[in-house]
């Protein structure tokens, strides 16, 4: 394989991004040329987001002003003399991360100008009020989208996918290289993520990579201690919230959507735990672990 393109999409899909970069600094042979890393996420003070970008620097740091140089620069310089250490360079990562606060909400992305008095707008406008509550429209989306596909589908078809940066690997992957797409289905960002990126992949061309992905099932759930009072200062939760109770439901209605909606892969691995730790709620930011 020449390159592999790691979509890591949202909390879970950076997890997993971390453990796999940790599996390539402890020297695991890959059989790719190059890592290419491709995160996306519109929840702007994500943890999970931070940890990966700061490891993926200290990985490939070099030993300038004093620094320490990390495993992946130190096997391009020595690798030659540790030739049972397997060495696989990681790109600089890309960021489809939209900032939510720059999105304001799906209001304004469905609508925000259209009106009544032109009948084709009106028809988007009912057809719009149909879909969604006013809940879902006036949701804030700075720590993505609380357990809501519906929402995160037409937030990310609309403005991540539309980034150049994506047109680009849409561009540049070929046969020789493969896409691995990984995000939990029992969440938001995850779940309206992994389908959009799959599709657009699928090519009529003979040109297509190699494609797979690492479907995240529930792995966790939330503990009894009830942290709302600061939850609220980022959201809402009597409007918007996560209860873990529903997270087998919401796979399995992800995995009833994707089975009519979302193209073939050549491979597909489900991941997760039946005997789940508990953690505290927080719903997104930089507290939630």
């Amino acid at each position: 394989m020449n390159n592999l393109y790691l979509f890591a999409i949202g909390g879970s899909g950076e997890r997993v991004m971390r453990s796999f970069i940790m599996l390539l600094a402890a020297g695991v042979k890959l059989g790719a040329n190059m890592v290419i890393p491709i995160f996306v996420d519109n929840d702007e003070n994500s943890k999970a987001l931070t940890r990966c970008q700061d490891l993926i620097k200290y990985y490939n740091a070099n030993a300038n002003n004093g620094g320490r140089m990390g495993i992946g620069t130190v096997c391009q310089q020595y690798g030659q003399q540790r030739s049972s250490f397997f060495q696989t360079p990681i790109e600089k990562p890309i960021l489809l991360n939209i900032a939510g606060a720059t999105i304001g909400n799906l209001k304004s992305i469905i609508g925000s100008r259209l009106t009544v008095e032109d009948p084709l707008q009106k028809d988007i406008l009912e057809e719009r009020d149909l879909l969604f509550s006013e809940d879902d429209l006036s949701m804030k989306l700075t720590v993505g989208f609380v357990g809501n596909p519906n929402i995160g589908s037409v937030v990310l078809n609309t403005l991540s996918f539309a980034d150049p940066a994506f047109a680009n690997v849409l561009q540049r992957a070929s046969a020789d290289d493969g896409v691995m797409v990984v995000g939990s289905l029992f969440g938001g960002t995850g779940a309206a993520g992994f389908p959009l990126i799959v599709n657009s992949f699928n090519r009529a061309d003979n040109n297509c990579p190699t494609i797979g992905g690492v479907a995240v099932l529930p792995y966790f759930d939330f503990g009894a201690e009830d942290l709302h009072a600061e939850n609220e200062k980022i959201i809402d939760t009597d409007k918007w919230d996560v209860n873990s109770d529903s997270f087998s439901t919401r796979t399995r209605a992800a995995l009833m959507y994707y089975d009519d909606y979302m193209k073939d892969m050549d491979f597909l691995y489900y991941v997760g735990d039946d005997n789940r730790a508990q953690y505290p709620h927080y719903v997104g930011g930089a507290k939630q672990d």
